[in-house]
């Protein structure tokens, strides 16, 4: 838990920071990637649940389903699980730490 921290942002920072170590050093150095106790996987699989759930509530509702504000990785799970659905679109709007992402119906070709 303290490795982690708030909802990973110990986590977060800590391969930031390490990824910016890493790139000083090796200029080649490819992405850096710090996970414990599998809290990365665990944690795209609640987003990956969250966007099934919300596809499921736009399409019955016919309707846009606003998720709350994430972070650029937690939007990214979210428009990659649903990228290939057709039957939704999904798009980020807000600014800053406000940002979320939208889920609707796709529009009927």
């Amino acid at each position: 838990g303290l490795i982690i921290g708030k909802n990973g942002e110990t986590l977060e920072a800590l391969q930031m920071l390490i990824g910016i170590y890493s790139k000083r050093k090796n200029e080649k150095a490819g992405k850096v990637i710090i996970d414990t106790e599998n809290y990365l996987l665990r944690r795209s699989r609640k987003f990956q649940d969250i966007a099934r759930n919300s596809a499921k509530e736009a399409l019955r509702k016919r309707r846009r389903v606003a998720l709350g504000p994430m972070n650029p990785a937690e939007r990214r799970i979210i428009h990659t699980f649903l990228h290939d659905n057709p039957k939704v679109e999904t798009k980020s709007e807000g600014e800053g730490n406000r940002r979320h992402v939208v889920i609707a119906p796709a529009a009927p070709v």
